[in-house]
């Protein structure tokens, strides 16, 4: 689901002459995005839009917890 909110927000902001804009004008919801959105978008190439998103964005209660490995086994 990222990948499509990633798309829908590079879709809607405005070039880069309007940083004075609000988040509303930039195509940017503060209601639902969230910062850890943000942080992701330099892994997409998207690091032009990461200021107006992190200035825009919501700080989430739930942390992002990132494993080295995980077995998976299936019992039959």
């Amino acid at each position: 689901m990222r990948p499509i909110l990633i798309g829908t927000i590079l879709h809607l902001v405005a070039p880069s002459d309007q940083e004075g804009s609000d988040c509303a004008s930039l195509g940017f919801d503060q209601q639902v995005l969230e910062c850890n959105t943000c942080k992701e978008l330099s892994d997409f190439g998207l690091e032009s839009i990461k200021k107006e998103c992190l200035s825009c964005c919501k700080k989430s209660d739930e942390q992002i917890v990132t494993y080295k490995s995980a077995k998976f086994e299936v019992c039959s």
